[in-house]
């Protein structure tokens, strides 16, 4: 008796398309603007931690848009602290402590973005920031209440593209 000798060629995924895929999904970030944020961040609120005599973990900044105009608010677990300055929301991701127009027209892009995609109207999305575990988390609500979470990388791919 003789074996039949067929080759069964196997479905196995080449090099090519393995690396098509990671490339795909590889985000770079070669200036290091996820890392800038996260440390300005969190200096941010280390600063406003200190100034309030409130742990960090306790603090949210809340960001919107109303009548075409970014404010920030600070708020604790006690209610809203006080009102942010253009300046300290520009602060808050560049680290720079002179107001920068080109970071607050791009959050305010973002935001419109946002609002697009998910259909409503931008006066009606809030932005939270705040501190999980040591790491800053930005999250969007609307008037239903919470609608997702945008990872830092995220916020960067984002902006730049805008």
């Amino acid at each position: 008796m003789k074996k039949n000798n067929l080759r069964i060629k196997k479905s196995r995924t080449g090099i090519k398309k393995k690396l098509e895929r990671f490339i795909t999904t590889l985000t770079v970030d070669p200036f290091g603007y996820e890392k800038n944020i996260k440390i300005n961040v969190l200096r941010f609120f280390s600063l406003v931690a200190k100034e309030e005599l409130l742990s960090q973990n306790r603090l949210t900044i809340s960001i919107y848009i109303h009548d075409d105009n970014l404010y920030g608010f600070l708020d604790s677990h006690m209610g809203i602290t006080r009102i942010l300055s253009r300046k300290e929301i520009s602060e808050l991701f560049t680290g720079e402590t002179t107001p920068n127009a080109w970071i607050l027209d791009k959050i305010k892009k973002c935001i419109y973005q946002i609002s697009l995609e998910n259909s409503i109207p931008d006066n009606q999305l809030e932005v939270l920031i705040k501190i999980v575990d040591c790491t800053p988390t930005i999250e969007f609500y609307d008037v239903n209440g919470y609608l997702k979470d945008l990872p830092i990388k995220e916020l960067v791919r984002l902006v730049k593209s805008l």
